[in-house]
């Protein structure tokens, strides 16, 4: 299995999500997650996530966007 937490810089093409507004499109995209890699090669991984949307107070409008839970499921070609 593996874990990750990461956070970085992100662009939102709309300031209004699910009727919020964000602020400005500028944002920071935090999200913590575990996986496993999975297969005859481990070319295959599923993971489960949680993610955060923020402008870290930068701007006036600040509310932030949490997506509580998702799925991931992938493949690598090697």
């Amino acid at each position: 299995y593996f874990n990750y937490s990461v956070v970085g810089p992100a662009y939102i093409s709309s300031h209004i999500l699910d009727g919020i507004d964000t602020g400005e499109a500028s944002t920071f995209q935090d999200f913590m997650g575990i996986g496993f890699l999975f297969g005859k090669n481990r070319n295959y991984n599923l993971d489960f996530r949680i993610t955060h949307y923020s402008n870290g107070n930068i701007f006036n409008e600040n509310p932030g966007i949490a997506v509580p839970f998702g799925i991931y499921f992938g493949y690598a070609l090697y």
